[in-house]
């Protein structure tokens, strides 16, 4: 047990080849199925609380929709912890190797828990099946999840949707820009 440790220390990467060995036993451990399509993911300004919920788990690249087709992999996905990921806490479950398996064999496949210390930073590709652990800590899980996709996708979040106009009414003009606004 205890922390997976990728190449050169506390970074785990995960693709659809496998490379990270599981953790004996995870897979007990797992939050439930995969819903189709996948919830939205928690809010990042809103950290897993002690006692939350696990997250169902689930494929990032289905924040398009099943139109894109299977080989092309439109994202790639990183959470920075800002605090350290325990299994206690609901470090992020994963599921090496599912990233070329549909759901059904996906979820017979030996799992992990991507326990590691503040500062690192797990890596993983929109295939790849994975979601939040169930937080039975008394503190709160925090990190930072940033996601790379090609550009011909549109974003994941809808800036329009998220700010709104009386909001977008007080900002900067360049930030109006980033956000689509002009």
């Amino acid at each position: 047990d205890g922390p997976h440790r990728g190449p050169g220390g506390p970074l785990a990467i995960v693709s659809g080849r496998g490379d990270a060995p599981p953790d004996p036993g995870a897979g007990q451990h797992l939050p439930g199925p995969v819903d189709q399509p996948h919830p939205a993911p928690p809010d990042p300004g809103d950290p897993p609380d002690a006692g939350a919920g696990a997250q169902p788990l689930h494929r990032d690249r289905l924040a398009w929709g099943g139109y894109i087709p299977a080989e092309i992999e439109p994202q790639f996905n990183t959470i920075w912890a800002l605090t350290d990921f325990t299994a206690a806490n609901g470090a992020t479950h994963l599921i090496p190797g599912s990233s070329g398996a549909d759901d059904e064999i996906g979820l017979t496949m030996p799992a992990f828990q991507a326990e590691m210390t503040r500062g690192s930073c797990l890596f993983y590709d929109g295939k790849v099946l994975h979601g939040g652990g169930a937080n039975s800590s008394d503190s709160v899980r925090q990190g930072v999840n940033l996601t790379y996709a090609v550009g011909w996708v549109r974003q994941e979040e809808n800036q329009f949707l998220a700010c709104p106009p009386e909001v977008a009414r007080t900002l900067e003009d360049d930030l109006l820009k980033l956000m689509g606004y002009q």
